[in-house]
């Protein structure tokens, strides 16, 4: 990642297997929805340990992270930065042109997503350089571990509040 390539942390496997808890650690949602995270997974430690080389090495190199996260289930993509903080102030759609837009359609720099598009059709394309991409993604700037911490709470508790309106427990979604 610190070379300029880009990365990717995923898990596969049936629910209830410990897709979850591997890739992120212990997650507990208190009475108010909120979300905390310990003992953190893989893919947490890893973003802390990007953020430490980035730091020890900042005087020489000026680096930048984007960070997206997509869950597959049953055959459908959902975003999940869709509709929280982050990816209402920072968050770019991800296209296949490799150009970055706001929800909104306006052109890099704009204020963000809009949450009234944050059902957008996600589709896997692949872009003109020949990458593939999930078309419509959000994407989000994170300068620091926290940034990634908060991302992940607040998308699980989007992830949360969306399964609870499809009358699903969040509890018994990743046990099953």
């Amino acid at each position: 990642a610190l070379e300029g390539y880009k990365g990717c942390l995923m898990t596969y496997g049936p629910a209830g297997s410990g897709k979850t808890h591997t890739m992120l650690g212990e997650i507990a949602y208190d009475d108010d929805g909120a979300v905390t995270i310990t003992d953190y997974g893989i893919h947490l430690q890893a973003a802390r340990q990007l953020f430490t080389v980035i730091d020890q090495r900042k005087q020489r190199y000026q680096d930048s992270v984007a960070f997206s996260i997509v869950e597959v289930s049953n055959e459908r993509l959902a975003d999940l930065l869709a509709g929280t903080e982050i990816g209402e102030s920072q968050g770019r759609v991800e296209t296949a042109r490799k150009s970055s837009r706001s929800r909104d359609g306006s052109s890099q720099g704009a204020s963000g997503a809009s949450q009234s598009d944050q059902t957008m059709k996600l589709e896997i394309k692949t872009n003109r350089d020949g990458e593939t991409m999930v078309h419509g993604l959000l994407s989000v700037q994170v300068t620091k571990f926290e940034d990634v911490l908060s991302a992940w709470q607040q998308g699980l508790q989007k992830r949360k509040e969306r399964l609870e309106d499809n009358g699903i427990d969040v509890e018994d979604h990743e046990s099953n």
